[in-house]
């Protein structure tokens, strides 16, 4: 496999540099962590891991919240299933980091890749948004919260990382669960330090049951806490 370089890496270039991967590449955790690492960078606290500073872009890059491994992990997952995703929702864009990731991924292995819509409640999109719908017109940014967000087709593939209150991240699934096929969640590891007994998104983790579900946490020893990310989908 190729050497990756620590070189920021614009949400245009994404598609395209996935598109050259070989399989090998595309379904390697070890691979695809080492790109988000350094082509993207990390958007927590330093003291919340203990990567070195030649091991990830240290500065700038779009800076995503999540541990590079679990999503590295959730892209292998969506490769299996490659030619059954032809859509995309996400809700809580953030900075983009994993709108820009999974929605390139996507369209890099499925040809048929079509509509892809992320809500947040910032009214503007995130950086290098405009240059990205320019490249794939089919994708939508909404500045609002999910609960004004019509839910008005299916998508085969969505992603919950909006609010992360136990209430919040309940109405959420509750909108998209009998519109989507396959649900994701952020942070159904995550604990509150200062408020470690607040229900929140692991708690509705706990009492949702389907046909298949699915936890990727980090195995990750160089970072300090759990996040993880839980999927689930019904045969």
């Amino acid at each position: 496999m190729r050497e990756i370089e620590i070189k920021q890496i614009e949400p245009k270039e994404m598609i395209s540099y996935f598109k050259n991967l070989t399989e090998e590449e595309l379904t390697s955790e070890e691979f695809l962590t080492e790109f988000m690492l350094k082509r993207l960078g990390v958007g927590f606290r330093e003291r919340d891991f203990s990567i070195e500073e030649g091991e990830y872009l240290p500065t700038k890059g779009i800076k995503m919240k999540i541990w590079p491994d679990e999503l590295a992990r959730l892209l292998i997952l969506l490769y299996k299933r490659k030619n059954d995703i032809n859509s995309y929702l996400e809700f809580g864009t953030g900075k983009g980091g994993s709108f820009y990731i999974i929605d390139s991924y996507l369209r890099a292995i499925n040809p048929n890749m079509g509509r892809s819509v992320t809500i947040d409640t910032k009214e503007t999109p995130p950086w290098g948004f405009e240059e990205y719908k320019i490249q794939n017109p089919q994708v939508e940014y909404y500045g609002m919260r999910t609960q004004n967000f019509n839910m008005d087709e299916k998508y085969d593939l969505c992603f919950i990382d909006a609010n992360h209150k136990y209430d919040g991240v309940k109405w959420d699934y509750k909108k998209v669960k009998d519109y989507c096929k396959i649900i994701a969640f952020h942070d159904i590891a995550t604990v509150n330090a200062k408020k470690p007994d607040q229900h929140c998104v692991r708690h509705l983790w706990a009492e949702i049951e389907a046909d298949h579900k699915i936890e990727l946490v980090t195995t990750d020893p160089r970072i300090s806490f759990m996040s993880g990310i839980g999927v689930i989908w019904n045969d």
